[in-house]
């Protein structure tokens, strides 16, 4: 057996793999946390938004009776609008008037207490 001064050639050879393998690991790595954190960076904003978009929506909800008949009406005519420039006056009468109701059961009667039993 020998065993003398010099190193064995295999021995260096799978030492260089590993130390290749590990560098690349921990450039993936951190890579990967560069893009996590700029994902983060983007997410955390518009969590905030969209937080207050609801709670601006919540509010805007709570207040739907105080503004009932120009809801009804202005999406009834909304409605309307939109079939008679597609399907002519009559559908248009039918549906702005379903929208109509659809609105007056939302704004007075509000859309969670529809789906309670």
């Amino acid at each position: 057996g020998g065993g003398g001064g010099g190193s064995d050639p295999m021995k260096e050879s799978i030492k260089m793999a590993v130390n290749a393998v590990n560098s690349a690991l921990a450039s993936m790595e951190e890579a990967n946390n560069v893009a996590s954190s700029h994902v983060m960076s983007r997410v955390r904003p518009l969590g905030r938004q969209v937080r207050e978009v609801t709670s601006k929506g919540v509010e805007l909800y709570g207040q739907r009776r105080d503004y009932g008949p120009q809801i009804v009406a202005g999406s009834a005519t909304a409605v309307g609008i939109l079939v008679a420039a597609r399907r002519g006056k009559i559908p248009a009468v039918i549906m702005g008037s379903m929208a109509g109701m659809g609105s007056y059961a939302g704004v007075y009667y509000g859309i969670p207490d529809f789906y309670r039993k």
